[in-house]
């Protein structure tokens, strides 16, 4: 029983072993968006996002995306589509909202945080379950349609902030 979305450490399924040999290890594309579907907690927006965050991974990528693209994107969203978003999470306890909101875990069996650990820009989007299916696929692709625009606008500040944290990464390597 494999889930493709815990799969990239094992690496078991031929599809996550495609992705990985084919397209991240052939192509190394700059910009990963893993778009998902979320049963999770009952709020009024109709799409959440989120980036890697594993604490062994560099922050500047994640920084930069919490920081720039994402919030660029969701004011652009709200402005231009009327569509609401907010970063991904879920209610700790459903029957009382005010103990908190959290996120996925951190550990790169994940996507995103996998991405993230080989320094490259990765997107989570997930369209809200609840909403109906015309309201989530409007959402999810604007969503996309506008980290597209943001990603070929800033392309070059993108770039180098890759080449840069690589090097840092290389650095870290190399003083073990």
């Amino acid at each position: 029983n494999l889930d493709l979305n815990r799969d990239y450490i094992k690496i078991e399924s031929p599809e996550n072993n495609g992705a990985i040999r084919y397209i991240l290890n052939r192509w190394d594309p700059m910009l990963l968006i893993d778009l998902h579907t979320t049963n999770g907690s009952y709020h009024q927006e109709p799409l959440t996002y989120a980036t890697a965050h594993n604490p062994n991974g560099n922050e500047e990528i994640p920084r930069y995306m919490r920081e720039k693209l994402f919030p660029k994107v969701a004011k652009k969203l709200a402005s231009k589509y009327n569509i609401l978003s907010i970063p991904y999470g879920y209610f700790a306890d459903s029957s009382e909202p005010t103990k908190g909101w959290r996120t996925f875990n951190h550990q790169p069996f994940y996507s995103t945080n996998y991405w993230g650990l080989r320094n490259r820009f990765a997107v989570l989007n997930e369209n809200y379950a609840y909403a109906d299916f015309e309201t989530r696929v409007r959402a999810c692709y604007h969503f996309v349609e506008l980290i597209l625009e943001y990603s070929n606008k800033h392309t070059a500040e993108m770039k180098q902030l890759i080449q840069k944290v690589d090097q840092e990464t290389v650095l870290r390597g190399k003083s073990l």
